[in-house]
């Protein structure tokens, strides 16, 4: 496993992002699974034992190994972006706005983002197939 997609899974928007990125993965590198999963305690134990979680999608890269490296907020979703083929390489352009503006506009869709986009019934069904084989408890 390349990267591991940590995300809230009672949030709408975060739905539609890791449908995006399960869709776009050509590659099939990514691998998800939600904040409160038992997929997820072991690196948010092993990250954020001295503080609290962010309210934020989360990406592990290298998961498991020496060279482990997290991702969050917007470094998050450009690290996505540069595995990716195609139009969405664009979103790197996001790189030339400073990070702390970039982060305080994801902090502000984070804070609404519950309302903005309900989140729908779970439609990822269990089984070894090709939808669900990366989609991690």
């Amino acid at each position: 496993m390349r990267y591991l997609l940590l995300y809230d899974g009672n949030c709408g928007l975060c739905d539609r992002v890791v449908r995006w990125v399960h869709k776009n993965d050509d590659a099939g590198v990514f691998y998800f699974s939600p904040l409160s999963g038992e997929t997820a305690r072991p690196y948010l134990d092993r990250w954020f034992a001295s503080g609290p979680v962010p309210d934020s999608v989360i990406l592990v890269e290298n998961p498991g190994s020496a060279g482990e490296k997290i991702h969050i907020r917007t470094a998050a979703i450009l690290a996505v972006a540069r595995q990716l083929e195609g139009v969405w390489r664009a979103l790197l352009l996001l790189e030339l706005i400073p990070r702390f503006l970039r982060d305080g506009a994801y902090r502000l869709v984070a804070r609404y983002r519950k309302r903005l986009f309900p989140h729908p019934a779970c439609q990822w069904s269990s089984g070894p197939d090709s939808t669900t084989e990366r989609f991690l408890p």
